[in-house]
């Protein structure tokens, strides 16, 4: 990279290097570096299947209703449409004095300090003129719709406008919904991804959501897709850790956002909806969840500084001769080879190697060789302390000595073995 390039990005990659060299200025080694862009497990994991009763704040008005004015009886039957600026409105036919109706409505929810105040609906009829309308409100239990009345002169074959009280008695269906339904299922990665939960075919599974429409039943709207992701923040030294979850889904014509913190009591969502001009905002859930994925396992500990591996034992009537070539420098400052001999009895044993049995059938004895100088042979070829043990790994039987003490040349040269230590030598017997 020239030092005199000014383009943005040679600039970024000059300032990056700058940042890791203050980096290890400061103290700052690659394993911490590493750990601070590694990010911290889910502590909690958003895992199973949901069905939730959303509270919009009101009641269904949709259904059929008895009324009586002026010593008529009328019937009407109230259903949810799509009204100006793709929202919720109402929709009402029915047949007063040998009359029929025909009315559009709109209807809001008052705002208190705690909460939803009483649910208010307007109905006009706009096809007749003179005309009709109602301004009511809707009793908690939405059987009853209790307001006003304006008749004008002429409605329904009636002389002289006219305005009263007036009561809409609900027949069917008795006890409106009082909820909406949202119905999914999640599952999740380590990494705190969400997507949705599968089903028997490892498909993902699609969400669901109702709403309010008419006095047979709610709306139903499917095929939503499930998205989001759990995130834990590290504990710091002034705050513990805490941990939020995100989800969206997404259907065809509607939407749904859960928002907010994870505990061991659950998921505290927040709740957002959109569908047929419906829009519910941070209704309140509470979601089960599952304790987050486990840590992977630390790493095994780094071999220890004196093992010498990778030998090469064979064992023949009852002897084993191991033997270590290239053996790096750090051991005898310099290369060299090491051999051992000893009998199998020595297994479990410590015995100390003794260069006068170079001549019997079963020798024990450590030499090794530098260069064209072999240590550990002569009648003065040192002390050398052989700790043996024989073990299983995998398939194959691994011999292992740990040799402590000195090897002498003969002519005053000495070499220690890796104090303070010794060198643990371990060979795989030959097959």
């Amino acid at each position: 990279m020239s030092l005199n390039a000014t383009t943005p990005r040679a600039i970024a990659r000059l300032l990056a290097v700058v940042a890791v060299l203050l980096a290890v200025v400061g103290g700052a080694t690659a394993p911490d570096a590493l750990a601070a862009r590694k990010a911290t497990l889910p502590g909690w994991s958003l895992i199973g299947d949901y069905d939730l009763q959303v509270d919009p704040g009101f009641v269904s008005v949709a259904g059929n209703y008895d009324f009586s004015i002026e010593g008529a009886s009328g019937s009407l039957q109230v259903v949810y449409k799509v009204g100006a600026g793709k929202r919720a409105a109402l929709a009402a036919g029915g047949l007063f004095n040998f009359t029929f109706l025909t009315l559009t409505g709109t209807f809001s929810v008052d705002e208190v300090a705690e909460g939803n105040g009483p649910q208010r609906i307007a109905l006009t009829d706009t096809v007749k003129n003179p005309n009709f309308a109602f301004d009511g409100v809707v009793q908690p239990d939405g059987r009853t719709i209790v307001g006003t009345y304006l008749r004008r002169d002429g409605f329904a074959a009636l002389p002289g406008t006219v305005t009263g009280e007036l009561t809409l008695r609900r027949v069917t269906p008795l006890n409106p919904p009082t909820a909406f339904r949202l119905i999914f299922a999640s599952t999740m990665v380590r990494s705190g991804v969400v997507s949705g939960g599968l089903d028997g075919d490892r498909k993902e599974k699609r969400a669901f959501l109702e709403v309010y429409r008419d006095g047979s039943g709610n709306q139903t709207f499917d095929g939503g897709k499930v998205t989001g992701r759990v995130v834990t923040k590290a504990a710091t030294a002034t705050a513990p850790a805490t941990t939020t979850a995100k989800v969206k889904i997404v259907g065809k014509g509607w939407t749904a956002a859960l928002d907010g913190p994870i505990d061991a009591d659950g998921f505290h969502a927040a709740v957002d909806l959109r569908a047929a001009g419906f829009q519910v905002v941070d209704a309140p859930m509470l979601l089960p969840v599952q304790a987050g994925p486990e840590p992977p396992p630390p790493p095994p500990p780094p071999p220890p500084a004196n093992l010498l591996d990778k030998g090469v034992a064979k064992v023949v009537a009852g002897h084993v001769t191991v033997t270590r070539g290239s053996v790096p420098k750090k051991f005898f400052g310099a290369a060299g080879s090491i051999t051992v001999e000893l009998p199998t009895t020595a297994f479990g044993q410590t015995v100390v190697a003794d260069p006068s049995t170079a001549s019997v059938a079963n020798p024990t004895r450590f030499f090794v060789k530098i260069g064209t100088k072999t240590y550990g042979t002569g009648a003065t070829g040192g002390a050398v302390s052989m700790k043996v043990r024989s073990f299983v790994r995998g398939s194959a039987q691994v011999i292992e000595v740990l040799c402590t003490g000195t090897v002498a040349d003969g002519t005053g040269g000495v070499k220690q073995l890796f104090p303070p230590d010794g060198i643990l030598l371990q060979a795989t017997v030959a097959r």
